[in-house]
C-alpha cells in the first residue's frame, strides 16, 4: 500500500511541475520520503525561477478541504522549515487563508503562492478539472469505529498490548473491528508486531495527523447533538460542568489546558443530553449557534476528566477542526506541552 501511495504521490507532484511551468517555474524532486528527526517527509523539491532557487519540504495532501485544512497548515507549521503544501486542488477561500497564513502551496491545476528573493507568485480562481473521486476502498483504521480504536492508542499507546477482547470493551467497538483495525495499522507502517501478544506503535505523530484529519472528516459530524445560540459565553468559566455529565473540549479545554486562549465558541463532550444545562444557560437551538454538544464516544478514564477536560488529544483535535489563527497556535502549544511528551516518552520506553 506505501508503494501505491508513493506513485501516487509521483504522479501528482509530474501534474504539478506540469502545472506551473507556463508561469517560468521548474519542480525539481531533490529526495523522496524521508525520516527527518521523528517525522517522515514526503519530499524535498526544489522551485527553479528566473531569479534563482528555492529549496522547500513537500507536504503532500490530496483532496484539501475547510475539514482537514486546519491539521494540514498544523503540520505544515511544525516543521521549522521552509516548506510548500502540494495538492491536487485549492480552492479560492482555502487559497486566500493558506496565503493570509504565510503558507506556500501548488495545486495540480497551477494555483500557487510562493515568495522568495525576485519571486512573488499568487495564483487562485483556476477552477479543478473534475471533482476529486473519493476513495472508497480504505481500511478499516480510518473509518468511524476505527477511529474510535485509534482515539484510545493515541491517548493511552501502551494499550497497543493489551489483548483483542479488553481493546473491544475499552473502545467500544467490534471484536471483528479490532482485528481488522491493528492489520491496518500494521500495513500502513503505524504498529509493529514484536511476537504473538506483544505489540508496539510506531510514528505516533504522523499516526495522529492521520487521525485528525479522518476525524474531522468522518466522526465528528456523526457526533453533534446540536448548536446552540448564546449571547454570553463567559458562563463556562463559573460552571461546574462535571454536575451536568460533561466534559469541555474545543477552545474551552486549549484554554484551560495553555491558559492562553479566550474562547469565541463553546464545545461539550456528553453522552446525553443534558437538559438542566440549556435551562440554566437559557440555550437556544441555532444552527450557527457558538455552543456545540456532541456525543461522548470513549469509555477509558482520562486523568483530564478530573478537571472536566476531554483527552487532550480530542482537544487538539477539535482545535484544529475550528482552523483561525487563534486555535491553530493554541493546538500547537497544547501539543508540546501535553501530548509530544507522553510520545516521546512511550518511544523511549519501547526503543529499550
Amino acid at each position: 500500500m506505501r508503494t501505491d501511495l508513493r506513485e501516487r504521490d509521483e504522479d501528482l507532484l509530474q501534474e504539478v511541475a506540469e502545472a506551473i511551468e507556463p508561469q517560468g517555474l521548474q519542480l525539481e524532486i531533490l529526495r523522496r520520503e524521508l525520516a527527518v528527526s521523528d517525522r517522515q517527509v514526503d519530499a524535498w523539491i526544489r522551485i527553479h525561477h528566473p531569479e534563482g532557487q528555492l529549496d522547500l519540504e513537500a507536504e503532500i495532501k490530496r483532496q484539501l478541504t475547510s475539514s482537514n485544512f486546519g491539521p494540514a497548515v498544523a503540520r505544515l507549521r511544525s516543521n521549522g522549515r521552509a516548506s510548500v503544501l502540494i495538492t491536487d486542488y485549492v480552492n479560492p477561500n482555502l487559497a486566500e487563508r493558506l496565503r493570509e497564513q504565510g503558507i506556500f502551496f501548488l495545486d495540480a491545476v497551477g494555483n500557487a503562492f510562493l515568495r522568495d528573493r525576485g519571486l512573488y507568485v499568487w495564483v487562485a480562481g483556476r477552477p479543478n478539472r473534475s471533482e476529486v473521486q473519493r476513495v472508497k476502498e480504505r481500511g478499516r483504521a480510518f473509518q468511524p469505529s476505527g477511529l474510535k480504536l485509534l482515539f484510545a492508542l493515541l491517548c493511552k499507546p501502551d494499550l497497543v498490548e493489551a489483548d483483542y477482547r479488553t481493546l473491544a470493551r475499552v473502545t467500544g467497538t467490534a471484536l471483528g473491528t479490532v482485528h481488522l483495525v491493528l492489520n491496518d495499522l500494521v500495513e500502513e507502517r503505524y504498529l509493529r508486531r514484536l511476537d504473538r501478544t506483544r505489540r508496539v506503535l510506531l510514528r505516533p505523530k504522523e499516526l495522529l495527523d492521520a487521525w485528525v484529519t479522518a476525524f474531522v472528516r468522518e466522526l465528528r459530524p456523526r457526533l453533534l447533538l446540536g448548536r446552540f445560540a448564546d449571547s454570553d459565553l463567559d458562563w463556562w468559566q463559573r460552571t461546574d460542568i462535571l454536575q451536568y455529565g460533561a466534559l469541555w473540549g474545543g477552545e474551552p479545554a486549549g484554554a484551560r489546558l495553555t491558559e492562553f486562549l479566550k474562547p469565541g465558541t463553546l464545545t461539550l463532550y456528553v453522552e446525553r443530553m443534558p437538559s438542566e444545562l440549556l435551562v440554566r444557560q437559557r440555550l437556544k437551538r441555532d444552527e450557527r449557534g457558538r455552543v456545540e454538544i456532541l456525543h461522548k464516544f470513549w469509555q477509558f478514564t482520562d486523568t483530564a476528566a478530573e478537571a472536566g477536560l476531554v483527552p487532550p488529544v480530542l482537544a487538539y483535535a477539535d482545535l484544529l477542526a475550528i482552523g483561525d489563527d487563534r486555535t491553530l497556535e493554541t493546538a500547537e502549544r497544547l501539543f508540546e506541552q501535553h501530548v509530544d511528551g507522553s510520545f516521546r516518552a512511550y518511544l523511549a520506553r519501547t526503543a529499550s
